[in-house]
């Protein structure tokens, strides 16, 4: 397995650029889901307060409005550990290189879901959806990463 990921760089070296865009945005998800943490988001009422300051300010979505208030701010428990636990995994197998195509999905869903809150964060939102769709289609995994040994044994549309 170790060999493969030595021999990405030989047939997929030149994604090398690629591979540091991957690590740096899954440096960005672990750190944000980390912070978290040590923040007490997932105890606290963090992302209600937050939410709540978002829907006040206009900006959200309106269809996405209904979902905010119904669903997101009467189970925020369970929406905060689902925040934290996503960003945490798409931080882990984007610095890995490991199910980068599944975790890129998870990414771009994270981050049309903050867009269409409207938070003051809006715009970045949309160059990482954007960000995290390119690293979804170049496969950017298989590029220092463990994504290229799957994807010789296992030919498949994930890898």
């Amino acid at each position: 397995m170790f060999i493969s990921f030595f021999e990405s760089i030989k047939y997929v070296g030149h994604l090398w650029p690629i591979a540091l865009l991957r690590i740096y945005v899954g440096y960005f998800f672990l750190t944000s889901g980390i912070s978290k943490i040590e923040n007490h988001f997932l105890t606290s009422a963090a992302l209600q307060t937050t939410i709540q300051s978002w829907i006040q300010s206009g900006n959200a979505n309106e269809r996405y409005l209904v979902f905010l208030q119904h669903a997101v701010l009467t189970h925020w428990q369970l929406f905060s550990y689902l925040v934290v636990t996503a960003e945490m995994a798409v931080g882990l197998s984007f610095i890995l290189g490991f199910m980068v195509r599944p975790a890129a999905l998870v990414a771009v869903f994270l981050n049309l879901n903050f867009m269409l809150a409207g938070g003051p964060d809006a715009q970045i939102s949309k160059i990482f959806a954007a960000l995290n769709a390119s690293l979804f289609l170049i496969a950017a995994g298989r590029c220092f990463g463990f994504d290229y040994y799957f994807f010789k044994k296992i030919r498949g549309f994930w890898w």
